[in-house]
């Protein structure tokens, strides 16, 4: 009697994580299938961004890349630190040089 009563439950169990293995497994064939799908207009999305920037073309994508080229060159940072008693002088400098520029 006690052995029919754990084959039982272990029948149910067994049950159980068939059912969940087959959940888990229609949702990684469905990923799967979608990405498949889609995948090409992803590629047609980004492709769109290299070639605005290799056409120099004025967009967002291009306006981004140039910033990030420009946050990469040497000239953008900072030469030395400057003390505070210095800020007035420096500021008023820039302010000078982006007035006539």
């Amino acid at each position: 009697m006690k052995n029919k009563q754990k084959q039982s439950i272990g029948n149910e169990a067994l049950k159980r994580i068939r059912q969940s293995e087959l959940i888990v497994n229609s949702i990684v064939w469905i990923n799967k299938n979608l990405l498949q799908k889609y995948c090409q207009s992803q590629n047609y999305y980004y492709t769109r961004d290299v070639n605005e920037i290799l056409g120099d073309a004025s967009s967002k994508a291009v306006i981004r890349y140039k910033d990030w080229v420009g946050y990469d060159d040497d000239d953008e940072y900072l030469k030395r630190y400057y003390y505070e008693d210095e800020y007035p002088q420096k500021i008023q400098l820039l302010t000078e040089y982006y007035k006539v520029n």
